[in-house]
C-alpha cells in the first residue's frame, strides 16, 4: 500500500513505475518501494528493509534502481527483480536526500553540511558541490547542465558554472 509517497521513477525494460514510501515502517505495515504498472491499476510489493528508515528518494540510473535512505545514511542498488546488489553505508556525518547521474558520476544532496557531494563509480567521494545555499534536496541533469533545487530559500539553481573534469 501506498503510505507517504515522496519519490516515483520508472523502469523502462519492464515498463513499471516505483513509488517510495516515506515513514519508519516500525510494524512492517507496508513495503518501502511499491512497483506499479505503466497504467496505474496494480500495484504490488516490491522491496523492503527491516533496518532501514525514512526512505527519501528512488532513481533508475543504469538499469539500476537506487534506494536513498536516511536512517541509517545508506544507498541500495537494486536490479528490476528486488534483489539487492549493493549497499553503501555512509557515516553519520552525511543525510543524503537524492542521487543523480553526471559524466559517471553520483551527486548525492547532504542535508547534514548543506553541499552536494560527488561520487564516482565505487562510490568513493572525489568532491563536493558548494552552493550559495545551505539545504540542497534534488539534482536533476537536463542537456548536460546539473540543476538543483534548495528546501529552505525555495530556489533552483543552474550549475553549470561548476567544472566537471571527471569521467
Amino acid at each position: 500500500k501506498l503510505v507517504s509517497p515522496v519519490s516515483i521513477t520508472y523502469f523502462k525494460n519492464n515498463e513499471s513505475f516505483y513509488i517510495a514510501n516515506w515513514g519508519t515502517n516500525e510494524h512492517d505495515e507496508y513495503y518501502d518501494i511499491i512497483s506499479v504498472d505503466k497504467k496505474l491499476n496494480s500495484y504490488n510489493p516490491f522491496y523492503s528493509e527491516k533496518d532501514k528508515k525514512l526512505l527519501h528518494y528512488i532513481n533508475v540510473i543504469n538499469s539500476k534502481l537506487y534506494a536513498v535512505y536516511r536512517k541509517p545514511p545508506s544507498v541500495v542498488v537494486l536490479d528490476e527483480n528486488s534483489n539487492k546488489l549493493d549497499e553503501i553505508i555512509f557515516d553519520k556525518n552525511m543525510d543524503p536526500l537524492s542521487i543523480s547521474y553526471f559524466k559517471k558520476n553520483f551527486l548525492i544532496p547532504n542535508y547534514k553540511n548543506g553541499k552536494i557531494h560527488v561520487f564516482n563509480d565505487k562510490f568513493e567521494k572525489i568532491d563536493l558541490i558548494n552552493l550559495e545555499s545551505t539545504t540542497p534536496t534534488n539534482t536533476t541533469i537536463i542537456n548536460n547542465t546539473i540543476y538543483a533545487v534548495e528546501e529552505n530559500g525555495n530556489r533552483i539553481f543552474k550549475l553549470n558554472e561548476w567544472k566537471f573534469n571527471y569521467g
